[in-house]
């Protein structure tokens, strides 16, 4: 805060909400998505319409170089905004378009990677397991 003072830094906390309202507005101009609650800060978040896989637009994303978090109940995406994501905010926009209609020109292609962990994960009726799961994993982190 010392180097931009509080000006700046108000200014760059307007200018990634802003940021995250562009995005959230491009997110509801493409059919197949939709924004998951009711956005206030920095993060939106959106899911699909069947038959386009979620995960799937993860996974073309990815490929694009975006890193975006998967969710689950409902199975979505996240993005964070920040000031590296202000300047680009319309080639995510176009990336996500893109990625999505690669997803649906071809559904059953996007039935691996990403779609088959987290999918599979959200159907699991009894989620204690998951607790299990998550337990072993860090105590295998920290045995070695």
């Amino acid at each position: 805060m010392t180097k931009m003072g509080r000006n700046g830094y108000l200014q760059q906390c307007k200018d990634i909400v802003n940021c995250r309202i562009e995005i959230q507005k491009g997110i509801e101009q493409i059919p197949e998505l939709y924004v998951v609650g009711e956005p206030s800060s920095t993060v939106v978040a959106f899911s699909s319409h069947e038959p386009v896989g979620i995960f799937g637009v993860m996974d073309e994303m990815k490929k694009r170089g975006w890193d975006l978090s998967p969710l689950q109940y409902p199975s979505a995406l996240h993005l964070a905004c920040t000031r590296l994501t202000v300047p680009v905010a319309g080639e995510f926009l176009r990336d996500l378009s893109d990625s999505v209609a690669q997803v649906k020109a071809n559904p059953e292609g996007y039935n691996k990677g990403s779609q088959a962990i987290y999918g599979f994960a959200s159907t699991v009726p009894d989620t204690t397991i998951i607790d299990e799961v998550a337990q072993g994993f860090i105590d295998a982190l920290y045995a070695a």
